[in-house]
């Protein structure tokens, strides 16, 4: 499968070859990357939400009013989950979501993205070192309409191209160590980095 290499004004000036496994046109591809997706976003969840019991809760050292002759329902606490302010029942607690998946099911899911959207996805050109916001916006506006949105997979040493793109709208970012389904199934154009593109291809694909 053949990938473009583009450079800034939108000429096409080489190309890239990458190799296709037979598993991606499986039945259960829908079904690998429902599952990726949700094992990363279940490792994305911080977890931390918290409430307090009956036990954790201050206060209610002393019974609140005797036993009997007021009338109301006993009651030997105000830490009470029945009172205002008491303990919360079966309420959360700080927990790990995450999930253990096979690896090489992790990188087929990309390798069948990336082939579904072979043809959204353009290399860019290594040639382009200085990149300025307003001629990458340029770049962007001849493919897009109105708020679809950008994926662009770069690594730290592509600081130029991160700089020109960072305050566009509708633009995210991945590193081929941390690439996300939910961001490249959502994007309506994949930019990857040429300094990128080989360990993407390293990663995901049987060359």
């Amino acid at each position: 499968m053949k990938i473009s290499v583009l450079n800034l004004e939108g000429k096409e000036v080489g190309s890239r070859e990458i190799g296709v496994s037979s598993e991606t046109t499986g039945n259960n591809s829908e079904h690998v990357l429902y599952l990726v997706d949700k094992y990363q976003r279940a490792i994305s969840r911080q977890g931390s939400a918290s409430s307090k019991t009956k036990g954790e809760v201050s206060g209610g050292g002393s019974k609140p009013y005797k036993q009997k002759g007021t009338g109301h329902a006993r009651r030997g606490s105000n830490r009470t989950p029945l009172r205002r302010g008491g303990g919360v029942v079966f309420g959360p607690k700080p927990r790990d979501f995450s999930f253990k998946l096979n690896k090489n099911l992790v990188n087929l899911s990309f390798e069948i993205l990336f082939n579904h959207k072979s043809d959204r996805i353009i290399v860019l050109d290594p040639q382009d070192t200085k990149i300025s916001t307003k001629i990458f916006s340029d770049f962007l506006k001849g493919r897009l309409v109105g708020t679809e949105k950008v994926t662009i997979i770069l690594d730290e040493t592509d600081d130029s191209l991160f700089k020109s793109s960072r305050n566009l709208p509708n633009v995210v970012f991945c590193s081929p160590r941390n690439m996300r389904i939910q961001y490249l199934n959502q994007a309506k154009l994949i930019i990857v980095s040429s300094t990128c593109f080989n360990q993407i291809a390293d990663k995901v694909y049987k060359l």
